[in-house]
């Protein structure tokens, strides 16, 4: 359960960086800016854990 959870988030992330930055001729405002920021790392730390083998 906990894998499609994390999964989920990377994909909604996606698709809203996707939306936030897909015309990159169109100027950023700063919080446009701080959401890419922000989530890039968080994707990053999510598909790290997502594929984490278990240390048992």
């Amino acid at each position: 359960m906990r894998k499609l959870v994390i999964l989920f988030i990377i994909l909604l992330l996606l698709i809203i960086d996707w939306f936030e930055f897909h015309d990159f001729l169109e100027p950023k405002t700063l919080p446009e800016f701080l959401t890419g920021l922000v989530s890039i790392p968080t994707i990053i730390l999510l598909g790290m854990d997502l594929f984490r083998r278990k240390s048992s």
